[in-house]
Parts: C-alpha cells; structure tokens; sequence
C-alpha cells in the first residue's frame, strides 16, 4: 500500500472500561466512504461559488479552489494516524471528486454555457441535448429524423433534466460536465478498488483524470478513466481475485457503448487478445465463455436502444460518412513517452515497466495487448487517411495511449519501491509513500486547476478593476463567457475582449412564431449550427460537414439544397421547397451578402445563394430586420 498507517500504539485513546487507549477503525470499505464522502460535498462544491460570487477572472477569487484543495489535504493529513489506509484513501477520492466538481463550478461561475460555450464539438452536444428536451428516442442533434449516430445518453440525460427541472437544457452543461468530471474520479476508484489496494486506486484515479483534462468532453473523460480498469476486471482472471460479475461487467460495457465507444474501438484488437489468452489459461474454460457470453449479451441489450436505430437506418437508407475533420491531434507525437515533461517521463516509467514485468505481474501483458491495439488502430486508419481523407476519429486513440502508460506507470513504481528497498537493505521512513501520494494528488490538482480556470488578458491597473486571469490566454472556460446568449448580450463576469458575434436565435424564434404561433417548431435551415444548440427546433441540414452524423446523408441533402437555390421561378420554390427529398424546409436563417442571401458549410467549400426573389410573400413572411446580416424567410401557413 502507499498509505501504511502508523502501528497501533496504547497511548493513542482510552475506552471506558479498561483505560486502554484505541485508534478509530470504521468499516474497511474504501468504495463506499469514496462514495458517501463525494455525495455529502458535492452539494456544497456545487452551490459554494454561486453563493459567494466567486469572479474566475479575478486572482482572489480563482484562487479559492488552490486553497480549498490544501485545506483537504491537510484534514487527511490529520487522519493519517488514526483511520486505516484503505479507509482514509476512499475518503481523500470523495474528497477530491468533489474538489473537482467544486474548482469546475468556480470557473464557469457566472457563465451560461459549458467549457467552449457553443462552439466546436460542445456546441454540437448542446444541439443533442436540446433535442432530447423534445425527442425521448435516439436522434441526431439536428436532424431530428435521422437516428443518432454518436452516442446519445449523455446528452439524453441532460436534456431530460431540463425538462424535469423546467430549465433551457443548454443552461446545464456546465452543471453536467463538473458532475460528470468529478463522478468520474469515483467510478474509476471504485473500479480500481477491485484489482489494487485504496491508495493505489486514489493515484491510478487522480492521475488518468490529468491525461485527458477536457471538461467539454467530460462524458468521455469518464469513459476513458473506466476502459481500462473495466476491461481488467472484466476479461482477466488472475488467481486469488473474484472476477467481476458477468452482468456488472455487462451493464459497464453497455453503458460505455452509450456513453463514448471510441475507446472501445480503438481496444478491440487488445480486448480479443485478452479473451484469447486468458481462455488458454483459464481453468473453467467452459464457465469462462459463458459468462463472456452472457456479458456481451447484457451490454448489447443495455445499449440496444441505441445501436438498434443505427442499424437499421445503415441497412434501410444507407451512410454517407462525414468523418474528415482534420484534427492539430493527427499532428501529436505517437510517442508521448519520449517527450521531456513530468507525464512524458511517468509514461515512459510505464512503457518499461509494462514490457519488463509482462510475464510477472497480472496487469503488464493486458495493458500491452491494450497498448498495442491502440496502436495498430492510430496507424492503420492513418494509412486509410492518406488514401481517402477519412479520419475514423484516429486522432483520440493518443488520450488511451497516454492513459495506458501513465496508468502503468503509477503500478510499476508500486511493485518495483518495496523491490528497491529490499534490494537496498533500507527501510524508507514510514510516511514516505504517504508523502508521495500527496505530492501526486496536489500537482495533479494544482495542473486540473490552472487548465479549467478561464483565461483573458489582465486589464487595467493595479488598482480598480485589475483583472489578472490565471491563464493569460483566452481557453475553453473563456468560451462558455464570451458565447452570446439567444436574446443578446453577455454573461455576468464576461470580459470585453473576444466576445464572439452574436447569431440572433432569440429573434428569429420571436419572429418565426409570431407567423406560425407559439409552439411551433419547423424544419429550419440556419446558417450558423449555434441556432439548433439553444433552440430544439428540428434542422433541415448542418453546417458542419466534418460534424454531420453519416446517418444524416448530408452530401444528398446539401445537393438537394444546391437544387432548389437553383429555382428561379417564385411559385415553383415555394412548392420544391415544401417537398423536397427529405421533408420541407419551412425556415430559412441565412446571412445576407449584397443582394444575394447565402448559406455556407463550416469549411467554405459549399457556398448555396438563395435571393429574396425567390420567396414569393404569398407563400413567405420575409424579416430583414433582423440585428447583423442575418436574413429570414418564414412559410406561412
């Protein structure tokens, strides 16, 4: 263990009847104090920052997290002596989720939007989850006929909690992402908690929450921090541990599906190499396979709502596949290890120690099998790339790569210190893997801390409204201010540089509904996708190509529009627009360029030219009013 408490000693407390002085023991159960301890903070981490106006632009309020994360540190170090490690390592994992969750909600305090505001992926997560406010089955975020393609229960939990709490559902993510972030932190405890004593699961669980620090992405932060520990416990079998149950492990593997199952693709080859060798064996071959049988049967039921939809529409209508978004991650070193950082160093710890102990220690061989697969993936699809421009999200294989190795690492230093110390005829100083993990657990901390807090040029003096950010650069925090609201202006804290222009969503749903009526939710065709994240309107098609779900057919849809931009006679638009081969588009939010009124893809390649002659105001309510160079044409009913 990292964390040895000190031998019991007599002198340390009294009982009533013998005078003889006792250490504290609660119940041995790390897991559950892990889990008891994140849900008796979380209310308070949650609400802390609204209620005393923390400002993240301002060093004394950004500061607050760094001194909440020592006052933490500094009670476990008070309970060091008195509560067992196994025990006081689950109350330090509760204790940081909920400084996870705690530092998030400082960050954004203020703020309407999640990290990245509507931009980017995050604004596309926020189209999904405005669909499911609306929507109960699978659907992609913008058009809402076509079953999703990503996975859906992330933002389908969100959305169905807008509803609940009668709140605009976008208004959440922010809410959503600290939850999921700081949740993560325990899931992943407890699933190491199965395979390594509490003190190692709190640093395999502190440390994969640094790799991939990307609260935007929190749904799969916690899909990567539960991958690997999941797949050990799942499919190995090293003596003297009781496998996880075939229909946990089920539920977990659904779920993960539902979740994000990149991370899934890109283990799949190390997954069967597992399975295969642990079947070669494996005493009860025959039980083994069963109960790997009933697990893929379990999470093929749990995610079927899912999966179902998408195959069908596969087999029914076909894919256009939409993934050539180019990422800077097709750029990153494969070899992260080699690189001169603390992570760079602690990977390639894991590297070495992964290879060396593959045939003495159970989690070597696996995480190499996993290591491996995710390596035959990145350059398998990479040499897909070069031929046809498809990407097949190769980019995200470096998070499980880094994760793998930094995961190995934190377990071969574990096996290899007492090795050392023996072999050195020393014994180190009892509190020295004590002092270890809380080194660990601060820099981590202190790295997650300076990465979400906001960031925007210090302004004015140093007196009055001096504002040094602690990141001098605008990041993804800085998104989730700078983002304008529907109706117009900014958020409380908001700085004045970088503010991003403001699409009129307010507007052209008071306008729409002012022709249609109050519940009306028609197809729209916008050219700026950030309209379908604030609004659960159905779309007609996305702007973003490289985004586009593959079951939405996007290049057909784009041709179809390319094809009626195309009809000059008035009465004839009307009507091809209103039976296209996808539905009418009965909305039209474009940008007026001179007299022409266009709707141009994300990345500039298609550019489609309407003009207001082509509406007929018999059969369209045109607004030009509208604020910046946003035109609108509304089908009358």
């Amino acid at each position: 263990m990292l964390l040895a408490p000190a031998p019991e000693s007599p002198a340390a407390s009294s009982d009533a009847a013998g005078g003889v002085r006792r250490r504290f023991r609660p119940p041995a159960a790390p897991s559950l104090w892990a889990v008891l301890v994140y849900l008796a903070v979380l209310p308070a981490a949650f609400w802390t920052p609204a209620a005393i106006g923390i400002d993240p632009f301002h060093l004394r309020g950004a500061m607050l997290p760094v001194a909440a994360g020592a006052a933490g540190l500094a009670a476990v170090a008070l309970l060091l002596r008195r509560v067992r490690a196994g025990v006081l390592s689950g109350v330090a994992a509760g204790l940081f989720a909920g400084w996870v969750a705690f530092t998030m909600r400082s960050a954004l305090n203020g703020a309407a939007y999640g990290f990245f505001g509507l931009g980017g992926d995050h604004g596309r997560m926020s189209t999904m989850v405005m669909r499911h406010t609306v929507v109960l089955g699978s659907a992609d975020g913008i058009v809402e006929a076509a079953p999703s393609e990503y996975p859906p229960l992330y933002p389908w939990l969100i959305g169905r909690a807008g509803v609940l709490l009668d709140v605009p559902a976008w208004r959440l993510l922010g809410a959503a992402e600290a939850l999921t972030c700081s949740a993560a932190v325990i899931v992943a405890f407890v699933l190491w908690r199965r395979l390594v004593p509490g003190p190692v699961a709190l640093a395999l669980a502190v440390v994969s929450l640094v790799v991939f620090r990307r609260p935007d992405k929190a749904f799969e932060v916690m899909a990567l921090m539960a991958f690997v520990p999941w797949v050990l416990a799942a499919f190995t079998r090293p003596g003297g541990r009781r496998p996880l149950h075939w229909a946990a492990a089920g539920l977990v593997g659904g779920l993960m599906v539902l979740l994000y199952q990149g991370y899934l693709m890109f283990g799949a080859l190390g997954v069967v190499a597992i399975i295969a060798v642990t079947w070669w064996r494996v005493d009860g071959r025959r039980a083994y396979m069963r109960d790997l049988l009933l697990m893929v049967a379990t999470a093929a039921v749990v995610a079927s709502w899912y999966l179902v939809p998408y195959v069908a529409r596969m087999a029914t209508h076909g894919l256009q596949m939409t993934d050539v978004f180019q990422s800077e991650r097709l750029l990153a070193t494969p070899l992260p290890f080699l690189e001169m950082t603390f992570l760079g160093v602690l990977q390639l710890t894991g590297l070495i120690g992964a290879v060396w102990f593959r045939r003495t220690v159970p989690w070597a061989e696996p995480m190499l099998f996993l290591l491996v697969s995710a390596y035959v993936y990145r350059f398998t699809l990479l040499l897909g790339f070069v031929v046809n421009g498809h990407t097949k999200v190769l980019h995200y294989t470096n998070e499980l790569i880094e994760t793998i190795l930094v995961l190995a690492a934190v377990l071969t230093i574990v096996h290899v210190a007492p090795m050392a110390a023996r072999r050195l005829a020393s014994m180190p100083p009892a509190r020295l893997p004590a002092l270890a993990l809380s080194v660990l657990v601060a820099w981590a901390g202190f790295t997650l801390w300076e990465t979400w807090m906001p960031g925007a040029p210090a302004t004015g003096g140093y007196g009055g409204d001096y504002r040094p950010a602690v990141n001098t650069r605008p990041n993804a925090a800085t998104r989730a201010f700078t983002e304008p609201l529907p109706g117009g202006g900014y958020a409380r804290h908001a700085p004045k540089e970088g503010r991003i222009r403001w699409f009129p969503a307010g507007p052209i749903v008071d306008r729409t509904r002012s022709v249609l009526g109050p519940g009306a939710r028609p197809v729209t065709l916008s050219a700026d996708e950030r309209f379908f994240g604030v609004v659960p309107w159905p779309g007609y098609v996305g702007v973003d190509r490289s985004a586009a779900g593959s079951t939405t057919r996007w290049y057909a849809r784009v041709r179809e529009l390319r094809r009626l931009s195309r009809i000059t006679d008035p009465a004839r638009f009307a009507a091809e627009t209103e039976r296209t081969a996808f539905g009418p588009v009965d909305v039209f939010a474009l940008r007026q360029n001179g007299p022409d009124w266009t709707w141009t893809a994300f990345d500039h390649r298609t550019r489609l030219t309407f003009s207001q002659r082509q509406f007929d105001p018999a059969a369209f309510q045109v607004f030009t009013d509208l604020p910046g160079d946003v035109v609108l044409a509304v089908r009358r009913p």
